[in-house]
């Protein structure tokens, strides 16, 4: 049954409070709400059990580097820091675009900004925009956003796996916090520990984490991520941490730290509303009815990325891209 949530059905099968709170936080993959998405999503903590989860060497930024190599062996030409403008289309064809560095012409576009900013800000004509309105796009479900803290620590933390999970107190009231408009009172956190199987990425005696707090994406007006907000949050993350056994001197031994907000991921990343998984995934919003990879409206332009079909995160968004390849193909 597809309608129940996901932290009920868990709860049908699983009475141990640590062990459901455990996988009820997993489903929080996508950004979506435990206690109102479907639970369809409980299979992400079955099949992260099941089959294991795969790390890359020098982590996905080494899988960026690998793909520009193989694009530019093949004879393609990289234009970094290049802000594009707008789509061009002429006559329903999809023919370049249009950046701060000039017009590229070409046969095809394929757009890999987030659907939501493509659709109000690169296409500029209604009846290329597949029927997404300004008001459909502002209606539209979204996922909660993230605040992450990237730490080197001078020493390791033996305690520590590659995925770590804390849950926090009062863990219902904190879990739902970001997707009501509140920053969570006791956050649980997913702590990200490359290092532990990655010695490329630190010296021998140091330490990696990406420390990562779902919380409200920009929809919620009443949070403005500057300096102050950025350092109270920061401050109940590393509270949170010293709280754990054997992590009480983590703040004494921070060598590095910077931060993203959802202000960054607007900012830098033109995620609509400065979401971290882009559209929501409710049932109106996944399948046929996500906005699709090939333009309706518009020949040889189409779309990838969180906000499109299949969904979002990087694995999903990997076999997006193999599908849109099929796609295009099938198209050609």
């Amino acid at each position: 049954n597809p309608v129940l949530n996901s932290a009920k059905y868990i709860s049908n099968y699983i009475k141990d409070e640590k062990l459901k709170n455990y996988l009820i936080f997993q489903t929080m993959y996508i950004g979506i709400n435990p206690y109102k998405s479907s639970n369809l999503y409980t299979l992400i903590p079955t099949i992260s059990q099941v089959y294991g989860l795969w790390y890359i060497k020098g982590g996905m930024y080494s899988y960026i580097k690998a793909l520009e190599k193989v694009f530019l062996e093949m004879g393609g030409n990289l234009h970094n820091n290049t802000n594009v403008k707008e789509i061009i289309i002429n006559n329903d064809f999809a023919k370049g675009v249009v950046t701060d560095k000039g017009i590229f012409r070409s046969n095809m576009v394929i757009c890999n900004s987030d659907f939501p900013y493509t659709i109000n800000s690169l296409i500029n004509k209604k009846e290329h925009k597949d029927g997404y309105t300004h008001e459909k796009i502002k209606s539209l479900n979204y996922s909660c956003s993230t605040f992450i803290i990237y730490l080197v620590l001078r020493r390791k933390y033996k305690n520590l796996k590659v995925h770590n999970i804390y849950i926090g107190k009062n863990f219902r009231e904190n879990i739902q916090a970001p997707f009501i408009g509140s920053i969570p009172k006791d956050p649980s956190l997913y702590i990200y520990c490359p290092s532990r199987v990655d010695s490329s990425i630190c010296k021998n005696n140091e330490e990696v984490l990406n420390i990562i707090l779902r919380v409200p994406n920009l929809s919620f007006k009443k949070f403005i991520w500057d300096d102050k907000l950025v350092k109270c949050t920061r401050n109940k993350v590393l509270k949170t941490l010293k709280n754990i056994k054997g992590m009480e001197d983590i703040e004494e031994n921070i060598l590095y730290e910077s931060y993203l907000t959802p202000k960054d991921l607007k900012d830098k990343f033109n995620s609509f509303y400065g979401t971290a998984f882009g559209i929501g995934h409710n049932l109106n919003q996944i399948g046929y009815f996500r906005p699709h990879m090939k333009s309706k409206g518009v020949k040889n332009l189409y779309f990838i990325g969180s906000s499109t079909h299949p969904g979002n995160g990087v694995s999903v968004v990997i076999n997006g891209s193999k599908l849109l390849v099929d796609e295009i193909i099938k198209n050609s």
